[in-house]
C-alpha cells in the first residue's frame, strides 16, 4: 500500500516531470522497475519476503494522457542517412537497430556478437546494459542484467538493411583490430568505438545520447529522446498493418496493454480497414442483388 502510493504521488505531484503535473507513465514505470531490481537483491540477501513492485497498478486514466513522440518516415531515414557522415562508424548500425527492429538503447548496448545470427537471418535479445549504473566507482565497468521481464528475452528477423549495416560493421571491427576484441570475462561486445582517440572502448550511455542528439540537430529534425526511436519503429508498424500482437512480441512488451498506446495513433490502419470492411459489405450485396 506504501509504494502504491508513492507511485501515485510520482504521477500527480505538482512540479515533477516535462508537464509540471507528475512524471509520465513511462517514467514511473521505470522508477518502479529500478525499484523491482532493488527489492529482488533484498530478497535474495534475505532482508525482505516479497517483492511491493509487482503488485503496484497504473491508474488508466493517467496513462490515457501518454504523449507519444517519434519520427514519421522520412524524417527517420533523414537521421539514419546522417548517422552514415558521422566520423564513428557505429553510429549508424546502432540507431539503425533502434528504428527498423524497435531494440532498446541498453539493449543495443548489451549486444554481443553471438546473438548475431547472420545465417538464419535472426537476431537474439538476451541482456541489456545497465547505462545510467555505469558511472561514479563504476565507470569503467560494464554491467549487465536479464532483461526487465521474461518477455524482453525474444528473436526477431532482421530487416535487409540492419543486416547489411551489422555485416559491414562487422567486417570493418575485423580491419580495424582483426578479430573481435573481448572484455576479461571472454564477452564480444559489438559496439566498440574504433576513431583514434577512443578506439576499442565500449559505447557509453552518455555517448548515445550525445551523438543522437548531435545528428539529429546536424538533420535538422526535431529534438526526441534515444527512446523515441523505438516509438518510431512501433508507429510504422502499425501503419504497415501489423497486428498489436506482433509487435508487442517484437517490442518484449510483457503483456498486450503495454501495446495497446500505438492502437489509436495510425489513422491510415483504421482507414484501411474500413475499406476492407466496405468492400465486403459491397461484394455481398452484389451477391445477393444478383
Amino acid at each position: 500500500a506504501d509504494h502504491q502510493k508513492f507511485i501515485n504521488l510520482l504521477l500527480t505531484k505538482a512540479g515533477l516531470g516535462r508537464s509540471g503535473q507528475g512524471l509520465s507513465i513511462t517514467t514511473a514505470k521505470s522508477v518502479n522497475a529500478t525499484l523491482s531490481n532493488a527489492f529482488k537483491k533484498a530478497i535474495q540477501l534475505g532482508y525482505i519476503k516479497d517483492n511491493p513492485t509487482q503488485f503496484v497498478e497504473f491508474p488508466r486514466l493517467i496513462e490515457k494522457k501518454e504523449s507519444i513522440r517519434y519520427y514519421d518516415l522520412q524524417q527517420a531515414d533523414r537521421f539514419l542517412e546522417f548517422a552514415k557522415k558521422e566520423s564513428e562508424v557505429l553510429w549508424y548500425p546502432f540507431f539503425l537497430l533502434i528504428f527498423d527492429q524497435g531494440l532498446r538503447k541498453s539493449e543495443v548496448m548489451g549486444l554481443q556478437w553471438q546473438d548475431i545470427d547472420f545465417g538464419g537471418n535472426m537476431i537474439s535479445i538476451e541482456r541489456e546494459r545497465l547505462g545510467s549504473v555505469e558511472k561514479g566507482l563504476n565507470i569503467n565497468a560494464i554491467i549487465t542484467d536479464d532483461p526487465k521481464t521474461p518477455a524482453g528475452i525474444r528473436s526477431m528477423p532482421m530487416t535487409k538493411r540492419s543486416k547489411q549495416a551489422l555485416l559491414a560493421f562487422r567486417n570493418h571491427i575485423l580491419s580495424t583490430f582483426g578479430t573481435f576484441p573481448s572484455t576479461e570475462d571472454g564477452e564480444q561486445f559489438i559496439f566498440l568505438q574504433t576513431s583514434k582517440r577512443y578506439k576499442g572502448k565500449i559505447v557509453r550511455d552518455r555517448s548515445v545520447n550525445g551523438a543522437f542528439n548531435r545528428i539529429a540537430e546536424k538533420a535538422d529534425l526535431p529534438k526526441i529522446r534515444v527512446h523515441d526511436g523505438r516509438h518510431t519503429f512501433a508507429v510504422r508498424s502499425r501503419q504497415a498493418g501489423l497486428s498489436l500482437e506482433d509487435i508487442k512480441d517484437f517490442l518484449g512488451h510483457k503483456d498486450i496493454s503495454t501495446t495497446q498506446i500505438y492502437a489509436h495513433i495510425s489513422p491510415e490502419v483504421k482507414k484501411r480497414s474500413m475499406e476492407q470492411f466496405e468492400n465486403y459489405i459491397e461484394s455481398e450485396r452484389k451477391k445477393h442483388s444478383q
